[in-house]
C-alpha cells in the first residue's frame, strides 16, 4: 500500500485491519460452506480428517467474530448518524440485500430445485419469502443478515432510548445466550429470536472493547 492510500484511509477514519478481518472471516465461512456442500453431494471425507477438523475448529469463532466487529462499530455509528440514521443505514446495507437476494434465491430454488443440491425441499414454497424475516434458519445462510440487522436495531434502541451502557448490554447478552441454550435443550422454537439471543452477547462484547481497540492513541498497534 503506497503512502497516498495510507493517508486516505487515515483521513476517512478507517481501520485496515477491520477490513482484513472481515475478508478473512468471509473466507473461513466460505470454507465451511464448501465442506458442507461436498458432504451434501455424498462425497466421503473420512480419508481427509484434517479438513473436517479445521472446519469444526473454525466453526467455534468465525460467526461470533463477525458480530464482535459489528458491535465494535455501533457506538461510533450512532454518534455520527444518530438512531434514525443508524436504522436507515442498517436497512440499506443489511435488510435490503437480505430481501433482494433472498427473493432471487428462493425464486430460483422454486423454479430450478431439481438442478440444485439443496436438501430441504419442504422449506421451499411461497411461505419461504416470509421466512426470510420470521424463520431465517430455514433459509440457510440468510439467517446471518437477519440476525445482524435485528441485533443492531435492538442494541441501538436500548442504548439510545433507554441509556443501556455497555456493561448492561453485555449482561443482557449473557442472559439471552443461556436462555437460548435452555430453549434449544427443550426444543422450544422462537423463530428469528433464536439467533438474536445467541449472538447478542458477541455484539455487546464488541461494543465493550471498542473504546480500547479503536482508541486513536493505539491506532498503529
Amino acid at each position: 500500500m503506497d503512502l497516498l492510500n495510507k493517508q486516505t484511509i487515515l483521513k476517512k477514519n478507517r481501520w485496515p485491519w477491520v477490513d482484513y478481518d472481515k475478508g478473512i472471516s468471509i473466507l473461513l465461512v466460505g470454507y465451511g460452506h464448501c465442506i458442507g456442500s461436498i458432504k451434501g453431494y455424498g462425497i466421503d471425507l473420512s480419508s481427509y480428517p484434517f479438513l473436517t477438523y479445521i472446519n469444526v475448529f473454525l466453526y467455534g469463532f468465525r460467526m461470533p467474530l463477525f458480530f464482535i466487529i459489528s458491535g465494535m462499530l455501533v457506538r461510533r455509528s450512532l454518534i455520527n448518524k444518530g438512531l434514525k440514521g443508524y436504522f436507515i443505514n442498517r436497512s440499506n446495507n443489511i435488510l435490503y440485500p437480505l430481501l433482494v437476494w433472498g427473493f432471487i434465491q428462493i425464486t430460483l430454488l422454486i423454479l430450478l430445485y431439481s438442478y440444485t443440491n439443496f436438501t430441504h425441499k419442504e422449506f421451499i414454497d411461497s411461505k419461504s419469502y416470509l421466512y426470510l424475516l420470521i424463520k431465517p434458519d430455514r433459509m440457510g445462510h440468510f439467517w446471518y443478515l437477519n440476525a445482524l440487522f435485528f441485533i443492531g436495531v435492538v442494541y441501538a434502541t436500548l442504548t439510545t432510548l433507554f441509556n443501556f451502557n455497555t456493561k448492561i448490554q453485555l449482561g443482557l447478552g449473557i442472559i439471552l445466550y443461556f436462555a437460548n441454550y435452555y430453549l434449544r435443550e427443550h426444543d422450544i422454537h422462537i423463530g428469528l429470536l433464536t439467533n438474536v439471543f445467541e449472538y447478542y452477547v458477541f455484539f455487546g462484547l464488541g461494543d465493550l472493547i471498542s473504546a480500547t481497540i479503536l482508541n486513536e492513541s493505539i491506532r498503529k498497534k
